[in-house]
């Protein structure tokens, strides 16, 4: 018995059956519609060709509905930004200082414009996120056999190309595992805070971008992985939240390990002990996660990938177990670490602003440069590492890193909105120093990509040249008067001493006035900044007088960086290191005090 059927190519195959010792084997023939004269054979309508037809029909609707998709999500956007542009006219009519002209308007307004564009996006994205599932169902099944279990010569079902190309597809956030390039590790550091611990991982669990069930295919594809759980001690309950957090990463499809620092302190520790305890656990991860030790001795990695296999990290993110991680911290530090590799003034990318108070920061898409080096969530590159880590201090590593023997007048690169959230206020090293200023930093909650952002402003130069225009270009104002006049635009406030500074400072905006190792906190090159009226709103500057100003500004043009950086501090470096808190191989303190900004008054 045969049978024939005319396939894609216009190829009629011929198949047949022989019956061999009871049983029938199938013969195919191949022949073109020019072997009959008479022309193409009729063929029977069975159900194969009914079912091919049913599929094509479904595929030109499924076609059909994305579209419509697509043009909905469009409309419902445009009609959307209308009513909230309308609405926050009204509201900034009623609440807030008359604007000046519509220009004022432009940050609060560009805000919800991008929010929409990214709800019109994300509903754009799925839809063909569905289509290309749907497409490699269909290439599936075509290599398991061609759409009606007939397979020719260009998909047959062991194909090692198809098999490999399905094999590899993991759906985690449309990514393939050959893409997960693992060279930047997240590692977590614990103690014995459980409660703080769980809600770290949950954030880190949530907004983490290879987590297969988060969907956000653009951003910090390959950032923040392997998850490195670091355990000092043997505290019971926090190692089994680390247990509990293990099996959902797994889950999640993220690759993590859990280690275990053996030497800790005994019984409570406070004061200089417990910044010690800290240091010593901070240096022991750091070297076996840069070395790759971590991925060698025999340290279990979740979700089936061999840690032997890892590539040497080229940067490390940073976090503590009291640290809550904004929606987009993983772009924010994908998108970052090319300036970080490639920018040798930068000593790291913090994602902490200690002055980002509610209320007085707004604009949540800007990042600038700071001389002062916050932590609190921050990445570290490899050529860092490699200088700082053969000196890594007993104590106080973060004033450790401050002080100009390690830091070399390298700068850093934070957001104006936060992206971290320090919480702990309860059983930490500080004692919850300064506790009540960081409960009240804004953590955003915008999940903007940050890799669709041309952040090419932030080379030195550029950054330079733009920042010191718009800071001297802001209108000359009075701690009186600044609150009043910046409703109208930017202000720049000065003050000639830093005793002035942390006298009038907080009485205009609630900022920290406290310095570390001559940077005040988050300043740039002297100059402090903060938004009073908060998003949409302008910014206030303080600063040393213009002349200094631009003073500055020829000198940094020309000067080494760390020599520059010796020139602008604002207090003068301690006479006597001994008296230094900081533990370790510091050797700051021998600059000068005429080459002090300011001198004490």
């Amino acid at each position: 018995m045969s049978t024939s059927y005319t396939d894609h190519d216009g190829i009629v195959v011929i198949s047949s059956s022989i019956e061999e010792n009871g049983r029938r084997t199938p013969v195919h023939a191949r022949s073109t519609s020019a072997s009959f004269p008479g022309g193409r054979p009729r063929r029977k309508r069975g159900r194969r060709q009914t079912a091919r037809r049913g599929r094509q029909q479904q595929q030109q609707q499924q076609s059909t509905n994305g579209q419509t998709v697509k043009i909905v999500a469009i409309l419902l956007s445009a009609a959307l930004s209308l009513c909230w542009m309308v609405a926050c006219i009204l509201v900034f009519h009623q609440d807030s200082p008359a604007p000046h002209s519509l220009h004022d308007l432009r940050h609060p307004l560009g805000n919800l414009r991008h929010d929409f564009e990214v709800y019109r996006d994300n509903i754009i994205k799925k839809q063909k996120e569905k289509e290309k599932k749907e497409e490699d169902k269909r290439e599936t099944d075509v290599g398991r056999g061609g759409v009606d279990g007939f397979a020719d010569g260009a998909g047959k079902a062991n194909s090692p190309q198809q098999k490999g190309r399905h094999e590899h597809d993991m759906s985690m956030s449309g990514i393939k595992t050959s893409e997960m390039i693992m060279d930047s590790p997240l590692v977590v550091f614990t103690f014995r805070r459980a409660d703080y611990l769980r809600r770290t991982l949950t954030a880190i669990l949530d907004h983490h971008p290879m987590n297969k069930s988060n969907h956000k295919a653009g951003g910090g594809r390959s950032i923040g992985l392997p998850i490195v759980l670091s355990q000092d001690g043997d505290h019971a309950e926090v190692k089994a939240v680390i247990n509990e957090f293990m099996k959902k990463f797994h889950a999640a499809g993220m690759p993590a390990l859990h280690i275990r620092h053996p030497k800790t302190a005994k019984g409570k520790l406070r004061g200089t002990d417990a910044y010690k305890a800290l240091a010593v656990h901070f240096g022991w991860a750091l070297r076996r996660i840069f070395s790759g030790d971590v991925y060698k001795e025999g340290n279990v990695l979740s979700s089936g990938y061999d840690s032997s296999s890892l590539p040497l990290p080229g940067r490390v993110i940073i976090l503590e177990e009291d640290i809550e991680v904004a929606p987009d911290f993983f772009s924010f530090m994908h998108a970052t670490a090319p300036l970080l590799d490639s920018d040798p003034t930068l000593l790291a990318v913090s994602a902490f602003n200690d002055n980002g108070k509610e209320g007085i920061v707004g604009d949540v898409s800007r990042l600038v440069r700071t001389d002062f080096f916050g932590g609190l969530g921050w990445m570290m590159p490899r050529r860092i590492w490699d200088e700082i880590g053969p000196k890594w201090p007993d104590g106080y590593w973060d004033d450790w890193l401050r002080e100009p023997e390690q830091r070399q007048g390298r700068q850093t690169i934070r957001p104006e909105v936060s992206r971290t959230f320090h919480f702990g206020s309860e059983k930490g090293a500080s004692y919850n120093q300064f506790g009540e200023e960081l409960l009240d930093i804004k953590l955003d909650q915008a999940d903007f990509v940050w890799e669709n952002v041309d952040l090419g402003y932030l080379e030195r130069n550029k950054f330079r040249k733009e920042y010191y225009s718009t800071v001297l270009n802001a209108q000359l104002s009075t701690w009186k008067d600044a609150m009043r006049e910046v409703t109208q635009g930017n202000v720049r406030v000065e003050y000639r001493t830093w005793k002035e500074f942390t006298k009038k400072a907080r009485t205009v905006v609630p900022i920290m006035t406290d310095e570390k190792a001559g940077v005040p906190r988050t300043a740039y090159e002297t100059i402090v900044e903060s938004r009073p009226y908060g998003a949409g709103g302008h910014l206030m500057f303080l600063s040393p007088p213009a002349q200094k100003l631009r003073e500055n500004f020829e000198r940094g043009k020309t000067m080494p960086i760390r020599e520059f950086s010796e020139t602008i501090r604002v207090v003068p470096p301690p006479e006597n290191n001994a008296n230094s808190r900081v533990l370790g191989n510091n050797t700051s303190g021998a600059t000068s005090r005429k080459q002090c900004q300011f001198e004490s008054s």
